[in-house]
C-alpha cells in the first residue's frame, strides 16, 4: 500500500481484495515480457495462484472465473498447457454455469483456444479462438471490446496464428 494509505485500518475483504488485484497485476506484468527466467516464471504462477487465493475469499464469481483465466493464461506460457487446460475450463465452467457473458465468456473462449494452441491441438484451439472472436464482437463496453482484442491478437499462440 503506499504511503497515502499508512495507518488506513482495511477490512479483511479490502484486503484480500488489494491483494489480488496487485497478485493479478504482477502476474500480468510476467506475461506482457519477452522473455523469462526460470525464477521469474515461478513467481508468475505464484502470484497467479495467490491471486485466486485472495479472490476466492471475496466471494466474487467473476473475479474467481478471472483468476483461473489468468492462471490458465499464467501456465501456457510456463510451458504446461495440460494445467492451462484445466484452469481455462474452470473459468469456462464458472462463466456457463453463473451465466458470465460479455467480457467474461470471450476471455474464458480466449483461454481455452490458447491452452489448446499450448497443447497443439491447433484445430481444436481455432475453434476455440473463432467463438473468442464471435464472442468479443458482443461485447457491449467499446473499452472492453478493444482491451479483449488487444489481449486477443497478442502472443504468443504457439504455431496457432
Amino acid at each position: 500500500m503506499n504511503d497515502s494509505n499508512q495507518g488506513k485500518l482495511y477490512s479483511l475483504e479490502d484486503a484480500h481484495r488489494f491483494f489480488a488485484e496487485n497478485c493479478h497485476a504482477t502476474a500480468w506484468n510476467y506475461i506482457e515480457k519477452n522473455e523469462l527466467s526460470k525464477e521469474e516464471v515461478e513467481s508468475m504462477l505464484h502470484v497467479a495462484h495467490a491471486a485466486l487465493y485472495h479472490w476466492s475469499k471475496i466471494d466474487s464469481q467473476q473475479a474467481i472465473a478471472r483468476a483461473n483465466w489468468l492462471l490458465g493464461r499464467v501456465y501456457a506460457v510456463a510451458g504446461y498447457p495440460k494445467i492451462a487446460l484445466r484452469y481455462s475450463q474452470n473459468c469456462l465452467t464458472i462463466c456457463e454455469s453463473k451465466h458470465l457473458v460479455d467480457l467474461n465468456l470471450a476471455f474464458a473462449y480466449e483461454g481455452m483456444a490458447r491452452a489448446h494452441a499450448a497443447d497443439g491441438s491447433l484445430l481444436v484451439a481455432q475453434e476455440w479462438r473463432t467463438k473468442a472472436q464471435l464472442a468479443g464482437k458482443q461485447i457491449l463496453n467499446e473499452k472492453d471490446r478493444e482491451k479483449f482484442f488487444a489481449v486477443l491478437d497478442k502472443e504468443p499462440w504457439f504455431g496457432l496464428l
